[in-house]
């Protein structure tokens, strides 16, 4: 069966468990299974958020699937960020990653002109990033959904002057999850000050490859962007030195180009070259 054939049949089949569930599609879940984005643009115009909430908040998966369709699309999608972070903190995957990808395009979207031009209250901002927040920190969630997590944590803390934003992504380089390590070293803020540099290195011996190349790309990117290499070399000691050579030497294929040149120029800068 081709995947055109199977991308006809899953609406279908989908239609009819709601029919033999003695249901009837409403509007939200014709407009998802036929995938009608024109459609979801009308409903987020004339439904009203109280109503979004509850269906971001409905058992039923297609309810719940479609609602996000339409709460992206709102005017202001913000005010849904704790809906959806509730929705995030299901039990079915599809719904916890379909929401967090809507939550994560919702907040790279804001900034502080938006927030002022669409009045967005800052408690509302506040309130989802303590959902979201919670969603990191909750070790029984799925690791990319803690993922998304800590990225629209990390954005609302900084969009509303959180003094503890800095605070929070650092506890989570000590986390038992390598890949939501890997993520609070790439979000460290650029250029790194003492702190953030003292937590990439301790990072980089980190026994996953993958956590310690995101800590060496956190780090040696300021040699790339012209930063004496001095003062780095000599903050990562040997033991740091030789792990990125060993990283440098494996180049291993899953390694992002910009964390390979960083690397290598931590390690030319070491004299390894």
């Amino acid at each position: 069966m081709t995947k055109r054939m199977l991308r006809w049949l899953l609406p279908l089949a989908l239609l009819s468990s709601v029919a033999a569930a003695g249901q009837q599609p409403d509007a939200f879940v014709t407009a998802y299974l036929a995938e009608d984005t024109d459609e979801f643009e009308r409903l987020a115009q004339v439904v009203g958020d109280a109503e979004l909430s509850k269906r971001l908040g409905a058992r039923e998966r297609l309810s719940q699937l479609s609602a996000i369709e339409v709460a992206r699309r709102t005017s202001d999608p913000s005010a849904l960020l704790s809906a959806l972070a509730e929705a995030a903190d299901g039990r079915d995957r599809s719904v916890c990653i379909g929401a967090t990808r809507a939550a994560v395009s919702i907040t790279m979207a804001l900034n502080q002109g938006v927030i002022e031009n669409k009045e967005i209250d800052l408690a509302v901002l506040a309130a989802a990033l303590t959902h979201w927040r919670r969603i990191v920190e909750d070790q029984g969630r799925w690791a990319d959904v803690r993922v998304h997590a800590l990225e629209i944590s990390h954005r609302l803390a900084g969009l509303t002057n959180r003094k503890d934003a800095l605070a929070f992504l650092l506890s989570q380089i000590k986390s038992g999850e390598p890949e939501l390590r890997r993520a609070a070293l790439e979000l460290l803020p650029q250029p790194l000050d003492v702190k953030t540099r003292a937590a990439a290195i301790g990072a980089i011996s980190d026994k996953h490859d993958l956590v310690s190349a995101a800590a060496a790309g956190a780090i040696c990117q300021a040699i790339t962007a012209g930063d004496a290499p001095a003062p780095i070399r000599d903050a990562l000691g040997q033991a740091g030195t030789d792990k990125l050579r060993a990283l440098h030497k494996a180049s291993p294929t899953w390694l992002e180009p910009a964390t390979k040149r960083h690397i290598a120029a931590c390690v030319g800068a070491g004299g390894t070259d």
